[in-house]
């Protein structure tokens, strides 16, 4: 006869939901792929300023959303551009800051203007997020899903990616590029 204490044991061991261990295993893997973008949405809001060295993408990003709505278009209001004026020590790409107000000019549009850089900002997070869970569904297919996994669990513990992944600088715009990128790499090799 089984005592208190083993059939506690016994009923503690058995999983929450009568579900099947491949059935837990995919909701822990939409768990852990949600957690992603939920981690680096909580630094988004912990931290909705931005640092100097974002200015230069940020400012350009609100001069592609600001002056390009203005009659005349975009060549017509380059004049208006802070960087114009100031185009600082070092020449720099515009492509970036472009692409962000391409797709957060219709968003900003629906949520005010006192939102885009929240709205830029999100945009490029939604991305990096969608390029670290590319490249932890490429680990995943290549070297199992236990990899995958633990990948994610590395990197949602980390400071330094989930923090930065939705700054305006232009390692953050290459970073989601160069996942991508690895992804394809790792499916390959």
């Amino acid at each position: 006869m089984k005592t208190f204490g083993t059939l506690f044991l016994t009923v503690l061991s058995r999983p929450v939901l009568s579900c099947s261990n491949y059935t837990n295993k995919h909701a822990l893997d939409i768990f852990l792929s949600l957690l992603i973008p939920a981690v680096i949405l909580v630094h988004l809001i912990v931290a909705p300023y931005t640092k100097v060295e974002e200015s230069f993408n940020i400012q350009a990003a609100h001069d592609f959303i600001t002056y390009s709505s203005r009659s005349g278009g975009l060549s017509g209001n380059l004049k208006f551009f802070d960087h114009v004026d100031y185009p600082g020590a070092v020449p720099r790409t515009f492509v970036g800051a472009f692409s962000l107000a391409l797709i957060s000019n219709p968003i900003i549009a629906c949520t005010g203007p006192e939102y885009a850089q929240f709205v830029v900002r999100l945009v490029l997070a939604t991305f990096n997020a969608y390029a670290l869970f590319r490249f932890k569904d490429a680990l995943a297919k290549a070297y199992g899903n236990d990899v995958g996994r633990w990948y994610t669990l590395f990197q949602v513990s980390q400071f330094h990616v989930m923090f930065y992944a939705s700054r305006t600088l232009p390692n953050m715009f290459a970073f989601g590029l160069c996942q991508c990128s690895k992804s394809i790499c790792v499916l390959l090799c």
